[in-house]
């Protein structure tokens, strides 16, 4: 039992007069209430501990008040029989901008399990325990050569002996881009974030650029 579950049907009764506790006064105190249960409902658990809803199908018709997750926003039913899109505002209207929890949500981090982990629940595939391998993983890059640094102070510089070095000194530089790390995404999850292509690592970038310190850099790959 938590201080957010609150339920209303029971305590409207309690705050009334033992003498008004009838089944008409009953039913009205209920309606009364019954909006404040939808808030509470969202907020204290939903928006907190995140959505048990299940995916939209454009296969299923679904009732009045059912809730969907589409593209990771959770919808619920304005009306019955409803086949439409969630995006349609006549027939869905969005009640949770996250279908993950905000009290899950603020405990990532762009540590690679914890990464790996929210990754996998924001792309809806499987996470595992290492060794074994999640549907999405992140695959760390090898920085293997430095070029000499001249710096504007001894700390910024790169050490250098009669006999030795601490980096490479050659007479031509020649920089290519190197990213930190990897992630790697079956193309059939991948493909599915957007119609249109570009709009695939905006996706993916959005979420885990919240994440990562400023200066670490990363390359999205289909498997």
């Amino acid at each position: 039992m938590s201080v957010y579950d609150v339920d209303f049907s029971k305590v409207g009764p309690r705050l009334l007069p033992p003498d008004k506790r009838q089944p008409l006064m009953l039913s009205w105190i209920a309606a009364i209430l019954a909006p404040l249960q939808w808030v509470a409902n969202l907020w204290f658990k939903e928006y907190r501990t995140g959505s048990t809803a299940l995916l939209w199908l454009s296969t299923t018709t679904y009732v009045k008040y059912q809730r969907v997750i589409y593209n990771t926003i959770v919808y619920e039913s304005l009306i019955n029989g409803n086949t439409s899109l969630p995006t349609v505002t006549s027939a869905w209207q969005v009640v949770q901008g996250n279908f993950i929890g905000i009290s899950e949500r603020i405990l990532y981090t762009g540590q690679t399990l914890t990464l790996t982990y929210a990754l996998n629940k924001r792309l809806m595939t499987t996470f595992r325990q290492p060794p074994n391998v999640s549907d999405v993983y992140i695959s760390n890059n090898v920085l293997t050569a430095f070029p000499f640094i001249i710096g504007a102070t001894d700390q910024g510089s790169s050490d250098i002996f009669s006999n030795t070095s601490s980096d490479f000194i050659i007479n031509n530089y020649s920089f290519t881009s190197r990213y930190n790390f990897n992630i790697n995404i079956p193309v059939a999850v991948y493909n599915a974030l957007d119609p249109i292509p570009a709009n695939r690592a905006t996706i993916v970038r959005a979420f885990v650029n919240q994440y990562l310190p400023a200066g670490i850099t990363y390359n999205i790959v289909t498997y």
